[in-house]
């Protein structure tokens, strides 16, 4: 499985996509960590750095059960991502309809720091937000990706 951030509808599906390496991900393929009953399986997905959600687009040559059965991605992959998986045409409209949605939380936070060469360049920003609408909403969806990109003991 390959997992890529995009910053807008035109990477996904595109090698200008940004790769993403998650933690071991085997765990959430049953017992011994493995897809069983496909041939040239090919697993990517897409996280939107705008609204946080996933898209996964899966492609094989064929099928077949070789006596343990054919591993229901679909399931696997909701338990990895959460509600934040979403179809591929909710996913894209999603860059244009949520595209202030990050920008309105900043304006709604007090900036703690700073962090620019000069006063145009704005590197960094660390802002507070009150944990409610819009910021609880994104705070939902980036809880599952911290889980699925933050190693811990």
């Amino acid at each position: 499985m390959q997992v890529f951030l995009a910053r807008n509808p035109d990477e996904v599906g595109s090698a200008d996509s940004t790769p993403i390496e998650p933690f071991d991900l085997n765990h959430f393929f049953g017992e011994d960590g493995k897809i069983y009953g496909y041939t040239n399986l090919k697993i990517n997905v897409w996280i939107s750095a705008i609204s946080f959600h996933a898209y996964a687009e899966i492609s094989f040559q064929e099928t077949s059960d070789g006596g343990k059965g054919i591993t229901d991605l679909k399931p696997v992959l909701q338990n990895i991502f959460g509600e934040n998986l979403v179809e591929k045409d909710e996913f894209l409209e999603a860059f244009s309809k949520e595209c202030q949605c990050i920008s309105d939380v900043v304006t709604n936070g007090n900036s703690i720091k700073r962090d620019a060469s000069g006063e145009d360049d704005l590197s960094a920003e660390i802002v507070r937000v009150e944990l409610q609408g819009a910021a609880a909403y994104l705070y939902s969806r980036l809880v599952s990706l911290v889980l699925l990109l933050v190693e811990g003991n």
